[in-house]
């Protein structure tokens, strides 16, 4: 069994009692992303995302030639440093605020372990980052985050990924109600 469940019906809750909290930076690194302005955006002229602190659409809202700009490289998370939006990069994008952080997992990152690592951060983080007090990669990397921790003490990045990939089986066959 991939997780252990307390409770029932609505008041199942994970078993949380192996989880330790880690320092973002021993972990993971970041760096601000680049300043590319609105409007110097194409729309359609090219495939790479040109990605924004947006929930909507995953923060893409163009895909632009981006032979002039540098590239992020993709299979990162994507923080608006201003906002604390939280998105999962797969592929190499661009953006449009230098406020704009990328994270990426120092080992064994991949989609769902970085998607596990949004929920957490979102549920630690969120309610002491907003538009007055926006997040930086300086502050970042110093907070503490409560992950599940393997037999050594580390992260246990295993049932991280697990757990995600569960999550993702069990949606895949849900029926989509409209």
């Amino acid at each position: 069994m991939l997780t252990k469940v307390i409770g029932g019906g609505k008041n199942k809750r994970i078993e949380k009692s192996t989880w330790k909290e880690f320092v973002i930076g021993d972990y993971f690194n970041a760096k601000n992303t680049g300043n590319i302005l609105n409007r110097n955006i194409n729309d359609g002229s090219g495939t790479t995302p040109f990605v924004t602190a947006s929930s909507v659409n995953n923060g893409v809202v163009a895909y632009i030639d981006a032979t002039n700009y540098n590239l992020i490289k993709g299979n990162c998370i994507l923080i608006g440093g201003k906002t604390f939006t939280l998105t999962y990069q797969k592929s190499d994008f661009v953006s449009n605020d230098s406020h704009n952080i990328v994270l990426y997992c120092n080992d064994n990152g991949n989609e769902q372990i970085l998607l596990f690592i949004i929920t957490v951060l979102r549920c630690s983080l969120k309610s002491k980052y907003h538009w007055g007090d926006a997040v930086t990669k300086e502050k970042l990397l110093a907070q503490t985050i409560t992950l599940p921790a393997d037999k050594k003490g580390e992260p246990d990045w295993y049932y991280m990924q697990n757990y995600i990939l569960s999550i993702q089986e069990r949606t895949s066959h849900s029926p989509i109600l409209i």
